[in-house]
């Protein structure tokens, strides 16, 4: 391996990690979209109407960059995983179409239709997101071409399903916090106790990812070899526990961030769970794709990071921006409309 394959392998996790945390609130909203009530449904989709097209940037530049920087990974993954990637992408496409044509006719039935649409463009993506990064981790099907040999059937294993389970409470929780400090009254009110409840689901489902997890050698070989990454473990306990204590003293601010905190610690113990491989093989380990072999050029790799040098600051910088012009409002009433 050389630095900047692994450069890329970090920079990778960094997008994939950027894209859970942004727009996993707004999937979250989705999640919890008809628990609000008629009331307070276009509130909540004027909460995060100004920033999900924005989020979902990232998730572009997470696949664009694993497709340059490991094209025979993107290749692996990409053919096992034809079916749910069409759902994700159908399941996107009609949840954007919800929010943009949902106030489109003044049409109880109409508006009902698309918000039915936002709820399941919401929830499918974040299962499947949950039970992609499950079956990553424990290993997928590979000859020794690297070749997927499995089938739709075999993605939906126990353990990625509960990993899919944990993903969904997960963006649950982050997607009530996130509405819990933008909104104020009866809403903040009832983010709270979706947080709370989302919070509980998402303590049981990672308890029960990370015993199973213990099963497979593969995926806690790392933490096995070197303890120091047990740091991790410990960082994902303290956000875990952070977050219920803010909750009740309602610094619902604060308990989002410990909710982000949970977000990039997963994310981190999974990388470091996989590494140096991309993409494991789950029945024999000498056909896994490892960095060194699955990785692009080191010119091609150059000229990406220099891209990369340019392109994150400025996305960056539109995203901090915009956050900090349209978090200032806040929303809570029927009127609030998007």
């Amino acid at each position: 391996m050389t630095v900047l394959q692994v450069t890329w392998f970090v920079l990778v996790i960094f997008f994939f990690t950027v894209y859970a945390l942004l727009d996993g609130f707004d999937l979250g909203v989705g999640i919890l979209f008809f628990m609000g009530g008629k009331k307070h449904r276009r509130a909540l989709l004027s909460a995060i109407g100004p920033f999900w097209d924005g989020n979902e940037v990232w998730l572009l530049a997470a696949g664009a960059s694993l497709f340059a920087a490991f094209p025979k990974a993107y290749a692996s993954v990409f053919s096992g995983f034809y079916l749910p990637l069409i759902l994700v992408i159908a399941s996107l496409i009609f949840r954007a179409v919800a929010l943009e044509f949902r106030n489109a006719l003044d049409s109880p039935r109409w508006q009902h239709g698309w918000d039915r649409a936002f709820a399941a463009g919401s929830i499918l993506p974040a299962i499947l997101f949950g039970v992609a990064l499950g079956n990553i981790v424990q290993g997928i099907p590979l000859d020794e071409k690297g070749n997927f040999t499995g089938s739709p059937v075999t993605l939906l294993n126990p353990y990625a399903l509960v990993t899919g389970v944990m993903a969904c409470f997960l963006f649950a929780q982050h997607g009530a916090l996130f509405i819990a400090f933008r909104s104020k009254g009866e809403l903040a009110e009832s983010a709270r106790t979706w947080a709370q409840n989302a919070w509980a689901g998402s303590f049981v489902f990672i308890l029960s990812v990370c015993g199973w997890s213990t099963v497979y050698r593969g995926i806690t070989g790392n933490y096995r070899a070197y303890p120091v990454l047990m740091v991790v473990l410990f960082l994902l306990g303290f956000f875990i526990a952070a977050v219920p204590v803010y909750l009740n003293k309602d610094q619902f601010f604060r308990a989002f961030m410990m909710s982000s905190g949970m977000l990039c610690t997963l994310a981190f113990s999974y990388g470091a769970a996989i590494f140096p491989c991309v993409v494991p093989a789950r029945d024999n380990p000498f056909n896994s794709l490892c960095i060194a072999a699955a990785s692009s050029t080191e010119k091609t790799l150059f000229i990406m990071l220099i891209m990369a040098l340019i392109g994150i600051p400025l996305v960056t910088w539109y995203t901090v921006y915009a956050y900090r012009v349209f978090l200032a409002s806040k929303h809570g009433s029927e009127n609030d409309g998007y």
